[in-house]
């Protein structure tokens, strides 16, 4: 059983870089490679109760696709239980 439950947003962040200037100018912009992180409040909380060292679960919402399954890999990557994570 969870000592801490964390109930929210969780998404999947694509991040790309840089974007020091907006130039409508140019339709194309060199960019470092696209990355794929997690984000959301209650999901950036609930990581970082579980790594301070406390038993945390994870109740939210996510699609039935690859942006699910990131965010389901994530929280069992960082040992957090997800028995309350619904796909749809």
């Amino acid at each position: 059983m969870s000592r801490v439950l964390c109930v929210g947003q969780l998404a999947a962040d694509i991040l790309v870089r840089p974007v020091d200037l907006l130039d409508f100018a140019s339709d194309t912009r060199r960019v470092e490679p696209i990355r794929l992180a997690n984000g959301g409040d209650g999901l950036n909380v609930a990581i970082g109760l579980a790594r301070l060292g406390l038993e945390v679960g994870f109740a939210g919402l996510v699609g039935q696709d690859q942006w699910g399954d990131f965010l389901a890999a994530v929280l069992q990557r960082e040992g957090i239980d997800g028995r309350g994570l619904k796909r749809t």
